[in-house]
């Protein structure tokens, strides 16, 4: 809420605040990410990425489960969905041998 203080000015009551551009946001996070205020999470994303070409799909997933429990993430679903391909890497493959079926 601070963050949209400091930038709507003029603002007369709580839903002034969580206005912009005519649309009344149901949350002040979501009004936040409107006026793109927060940081997105192409941080992650890339970190993933550069993680991808040096390690294996367990680590990968292991440290996408260190972002998630570090709760800095600001939209997990939509890392996991732009990433899901490179974090379940191997996942078959391990489930064949775990069954004995090539």
């Amino acid at each position: 809420m601070r963050l949209l203080m400091n930038k709507q000015v003029g603002c007369t009551s709580f839903e002034d605040i969580r206005t912009f551009s005519g649309c009344v946001y149901d949350t002040y996070r979501e009004a936040c990410d409107a006026l793109r205020l927060l940081a997105n999470d192409r941080e992650f994303i890339d970190a993933i990425d550069e993680l991808s070409v040096l390690g294996s799909g367990f680590y990968l997933r292991r440290v996408f489960a260190m972002m998630l429990l570090a709760g800095s993430m600001g939209d997990p679903i939509n890392v996991w969905n732009q990433k899901w391909k490179i974090l379940s890497d191997g996942l078959l493959y391990n489930q064949r041998r775990l069954l004995d079926q090539p």
